[in-house]
């Protein structure tokens, strides 16, 4: 062998080394900046679901990752939100944690967004409904904060055995239909009492659960399309200015006056979740997650299920109303890219995710699962309503929320008229998007 065959070879071997060394700091690179190196981490949880419901989510995701420990802490309902924001203020708290869809605006700035390289709106937009981008990308749609976990919607659960006792044969599909059942099933003494409602409704949160998510479903019901999709986030403010909303706010409130003929309940009733498990009440406006409530409380009830009623008509596309818990990642993580994998695996691996909806009941959220539900008797309401769901943003939603409930109670107290009432919400409501 020549001299020069020699220096050829060692070229070529240099050359190949080079080569598989830059192949190798490329992936490792490309690794690193996706966050998925084996690096051993433990990650904190933090969450509303039973821990062994999160167990089942837990093991499947250390079974694709086992150099990640998942530490869960369950939290009651009732304290979750303020111990969270305790631990957050004091710079503590976990590295995911469970955030309601609509309260994403107000505390983006506790949340770290997904890198686009990691997880892309593309991808959201593929994988969920269209609620899910209205409620989870920011920053002109450029930034996700959190992925959904479900998706839950209102929808209309009546008492199949009032309706069939009143020979009911269907429930109603429109809000006329709705309205027309109501003398029907409402029975009032002489007294003025309501002794029988056809339907939770018109009243404040004091007895109408869920009765502020079903005032805006009305008012997005009666918007159009151009201005529920304002740019500039304030189509909920500009809604409630204007004569749909004001229409909207008086078709709600009419169901609670005396003087109405659809009279059918006021905010002396008991809670609409005992009084409808209690046959004292035909119909109420509400999410799955209701259902296991009543029942838990009246288990030989017999709920039928349908989508929440439509203004009709072929220019009104149907809209409901959607409230779920979606995982996001806190700022203080110091594993933002692994705490980023585990919520991207929970939210879109089909295996991990039908094991959650399996054990909670929760209607879900991806679309492969979605298909498959729509055809389930038990949960085709639920699933095909998701993908109608759309949303508004929230700038603060608890005082959205606690503006339009005042609305409600100082009409009913006869503090205000109703044009009166919506248009103090709305400046409240205004105010809130000069606050962020």
């Amino acid at each position: 062998m020549n001299i020069m065959n020699i220096r050829r070879r060692y070229v070529l071997i240099a050359a190949i080394v080079l080569v598989l060394g830059l192949l190798a700091y490329l992936v490792f690179a490309n690794v690193q900046k996706r966050g998925i190196l084996a690096e051993k981490v433990t990650l904190n949880v933090w969450g509303v679901d039973d821990e062994k419901v999160f167990e089942s989510i837990a093991s499947a995701y250390q079974a694709l990752r086992p150099e990640t420990e998942i530490i869960y802490k369950s939290i009651g309902l009732k304290t979750y939100w303020e111990e969270l924001l305790n631990a957050l203020a004091a710079g503590e708290g976990p590295d995911v944690f469970y955030i309601k869809n609509h309260d994403i605006p107000a505390e983006k700035d506790k949340l770290y967004p997904v890198d686009s390289t990691q997880f892309s709106p593309a991808q959201l937009n593929d994988l969920f409904p269209t609620v899910a981008s209205q409620d989870l990308v920011y920053a002109s749609g450029s930034q996700i904060y959190a992925l959904p976990l479900y998706i839950d919607t209102l929808a209309l659960l009546y008492n199949k055995d009032i309706f069939d006792q009143n020979a009911i044969v269907y429930p109603p599909k429109t809000w006329i239909e709705f309205q027309n059942l109501v003398p029907k099933l409402t029975n009032i003494n002489q007294r003025g009492q309501i002794l029988k409602s056809a339907a939770a409704i018109g009243g404040t949160e004091k007895t109408v659960d869920a009765g502020i998510d079903l005032l805006i479903s009305l008012i997005m019901q009666n918007t159009s399309v151009e201005v529920r999709t304002d740019e500039e986030n304030k189509a909920l403010v500009n809604s409630l200015g204007s004569k749909s909303g004001a229409d909207a706010f008086n078709f709600y409130l009419q169901f609670a006056n005396p003087a109405s003929t659809a009279y059918t309940w006021n905010d002396d009733q008991t809670n609409s979740l005992d009084s409808f498990g209690a046959g004292k009440t035909a119909m109420i406006l509400n999410y799955q997650s209701a259902i296991p409530v009543i029942k838990n409380k009246s288990p030989f009830i017999n709920i039928g299920i349908a989508p929440l009623p439509q203004i009709g008509g072929e220019k009104n596309a149907p809209v409901t109303y959607a409230n779920y818990y979606s995982l996001a990642v806190s700022k203080l993580s110091k594993f933002p890219a692994q705490a980023w994998d585990f919520v991207i695996q929970t939210a879109t691996n089909e295996g991990i995710t039908r094991s959650y909806i399996a054990s909670t009941g929760h209607p879900p959220a991806l679309k492969t699962l979605i298909a498959e539900k729509v055809s389930d008797s038990d949960t085709s309401v639920f699933a095909s309503s998701a993908l109608i769901a759309r949303s508004w943003y929230h700038a603060n939603n608890r005082e959205i929320r606690a503006a339009l409930n005042d609305a409600i109670m100082d009409v009913l107290t006869g503090k205000s008229i109703a044009r009166d009432a919506l248009e103090t919400a709305g400046d409240k409501i205004n105010q809130l998007y000069y606050r962020r």
